[in-house]
């Protein structure tokens, strides 16, 4: 009997500790103040851009598709987590005080403000894919359609499109609905969609 006590706790302590590291760090109160610190943290980076390695912050933003040309490698992990990135990055450089002494008057250490904003970016991203009908759909008729008319070398570039907005919309509808509601000061930092 002890066995089977020692092994149903573990499995249930197992199954916590998977769902709490899968949970999203959102709330109806930290939303508006990573909103509200973004600002403050973009001037703290543009400020000391210069003070960063050789290395990209951010990974860049994805070219414009262009289906006549082979499109560049994109670290599918780093558009993701960008705001991880900068976070480590800023570790990395030596940057972490300064860093941590702008996102805390918004209720943030470094890592805390980065994760959020991960999920925050993710899901204002999937709100502005719902405008746009069923694009990754019409990108995977795409390649078929390719596929058949033997333009192998268009599927690649599609495939990576499509990974990308995967990455880009990794959201839940929970974590949509807190971040809706800021979509308009959302969108006056990061555009829209399209545009």
């Amino acid at each position: 009997m002890p066995i089977i006590r020692t092994v149903t706790c573990a499995f249930v302590c197992f199954v916590f500790v998977s769902l709490s590291a899968n949970a999203s760090p959102l709330n109806a109160g930290n939303v508006p103040r990573w909103i509200d610190s973004f600002e403050a943290v973009a001037a703290w980076g543009e400020d000391n851009q210069d003070r960063f390695g050789d290395d990209e912050i951010f990974e860049p933003a994805p070219p414009a598709f262009n289906p006549m040309a082979p499109m560049p490698h994109i670290d599918v992990e780093k558009l993701r987590h960008p705001f991880s990135n900068a976070v480590k990055a800023a570790r990395a450089e030596g940057l972490e005080p300064e860093f941590a002494s702008v996102v805390r008057p918004h209720g943030f250490t470094p890592d805390q403000w980065g994760d959020v904003g991960d999920h925050v970016l993710r899901a204002y991203m999937a709100l502005q894919m719902e405008g746009h009908g069923n694009i990754k759909e019409q990108l995977g008729a795409a390649i078929s359609q390719m596929r058949a008319m033997g333009q192998e070398h268009f599927v690649s570039n599609i495939e990576r499109s499509l990974s990308m907005i995967d990455a880009l919309t990794d959201s839940t509808p929970e974590d949509m609905d807190l971040v809706r509601p800021h979509a308009g000061r959302m969108q006056s930092y990061f555009g829209s969609f399209g545009q």
